[in-house]
């Protein structure tokens, strides 16, 4: 297989002896689809990676051919006590994706955000300084994250605008979903809009500036 190959699932599904037509009746797709995804003429979700992994007897992340080297990493907002998240803003309010910038050894998706964690607000889980890539995902899918770290998105009671909290996504107690926060009272009965889970961890990535204390920081 070469490794101009966009993913790994032409390799390891020639691993393991099936054919296109055998992996896709495991998901069910139809073979075109497959071919399709082998050769990055369709998007390789995260939903297609879960799918075709756990037919394929390997984790989702094993479906896709990542090439980790030294990325330049804009860290998008800030994950604090509670789990809430916010984005970077600049002086005009709008979204900055540029305020603080991270040299890490990780691979880079226009479909990614990062948030960096404060003040140990997720404790055990993370810590001061720990950073989180969550994905962009199909908002109908949400059962495919039971029992996942999710940064959840939900609608602020007689507003239009969403409120976006980190948690474990599970099943009400009697309908709908809970939040559970690592370190905080869990959301009961909660509505989603959007959910986006925890894809990469980096635990204390050399953000700090050893001789100020502080983020190293470049505006755009």
């Amino acid at each position: 297989m070469s490794d101009t190959s966009p993913n790994r699932i032409a390799e390891l599904r020639k691993l393991r002896g099936m054919t296109q037509q055998a992996l896709a009746d495991a998901v069910g797709a139809h073979w075109i689809t497959i071919s399709k995804l082998e050769r990055g003429k369709l998007p390789l979700s995260f939903e297609w990676a879960e799918r075709i992994g756990h037919a394929l007897g390997v984790g989702e992340f094993d479906v896709f051919r990542t090439r980790f080297a030294p990325n330049t990493v804009f860290v998008d907002g800030v994950i604090i006590e509670g789990g809430r998240a916010f984005y970077y803003k600049d002086e005009a309010g709008n979204l900055d994706h540029q305020a603080y910038m991270i040299e890490v050894e990780t691979a880079q998706s226009p479909l990614k955000d990062w948030f960096i964690i404060e003040n140990n607000a997720l404790f055990p889980f993370f810590q001061t300084n720990d950073l989180v890539q969550v994905t962009y995902v199909d908002p109908t899918e949400i059962d495919l994250f039971i029992d996942r770290l999710c940064l959840v998105s939900m609608p602020i009671e007689n507003t239009d605008k969403l409120n976006s909290v980190l948690g474990f996504v599970v099943n009400g107690r009697k309908s709908g979903f809970d939040l559970n926060i690592p370190g905080s009272a869990p959301l009961r009965d909660i509505k989603i809009e959007g959910v986006r889970p925890v894809t990469m961890a980096l635990y204390n990535p050399p953000v700090w500036d050893q001789r100020s204390g502080r983020p190293r920081q470049k505006k755009a």
